[in-house]
């Protein structure tokens, strides 16, 4: 278990938004440009252990992803993608560019778990047990209107598990994150740096539109550490 107070690391920075704010492919983008690896910590298939858990989950035969059972589930996995990917790569001084955190976990529990679930997400977060005590020096938080993130996600080949189903849904998703964020905010103290940065919708090329976008992130990241490394 996870269980350690928090520490900020300079080679660690996490992406989140709402659905249709482009975090995966920012993600990929900065993680090229500072030659760093881009994961996923909310996903199951990120490592072994988070895979095991999600077997462990199917075998058991819960399907209610609104229950406390199957948030914990999904809580495990998260803390396993820090512990066994994003700690020893720290740890090593590679760079992690995480393509959404703990964030999205008590978002998406927010918006949809039970008052159980989010009380005992909150009680995780705020003990640093979810990220092994460890928060990046940036986080970037991505915004938009909700007309341009439903046009967004309108544009996906289809729509994931979870992804908001019409524009009210994509205005609750973002309430549920902004709630987020300023609990985490309350609890993260002065040493991560926080950028929110607003997107809209893309009708030219995407990789073009987010390259800007991410290198003004990777410039505020090279700053970020050169104070860090060299107080």
């Amino acid at each position: 278990m996870c269980n350690s107070p928090f520490s900020v690391s300079p080679y660690f920075i996490t992406i989140d938004g709402p659905d249709g704010a482009g975090k995966s492919t920012l993600a990929k983008i900065v993680s090229t440009k500072l030659s760093s690896t881009a994961i996923k910590p909310t996903y199951f298939s990120t490592s072994p252990q988070a895979l095991a858990i999600e077997l462990e989950l199917k075998k058991k035969g819960i399907t209610d992803k609104a229950s406390v059972e199957h948030n914990a589930f999904f809580l495990r996995a998260l803390e396993e993608n820090y512990r066994y990917v994003i700690l020893p790569s720290v740890d090593s001084r590679r760079v992690i560019v995480a393509d959404s955190s703990e964030i999205r976990a008590l978002a998406y529990a927010l918006d949809n778990s039970s008052n159980e679930a989010i009380a005992d997400t909150k009680r995780k977060i705020a003990s640093s047990r979810l990220t092994c005590g460890l928060h990046p020096c940036l986080r970037v938080v991505l915004i938009g209107s909700d007309e341009d993130l439903w046009s967004n996600l309108s544009t996906k080949s289809g729509l994931d598990y979870g992804d908001p189903q019409n524009v009210q849904q994509v205005a609750d998703r973002k309430l549920a994150y902004t709630q987020t964020v300023e609990f985490i905010m309350g609890i993260s103290g002065s040493k991560t740096h926080w950028l929110v940065v607003n997107v809209e919708h893309v009708q030219s090329d995407i990789n073009i539109y987010f390259s800007g976008i991410a290198d003004m992130i990777t410039e505020c990241y090279k700053m970020l550490t050169s104070k860090l490394l060299n107080p």
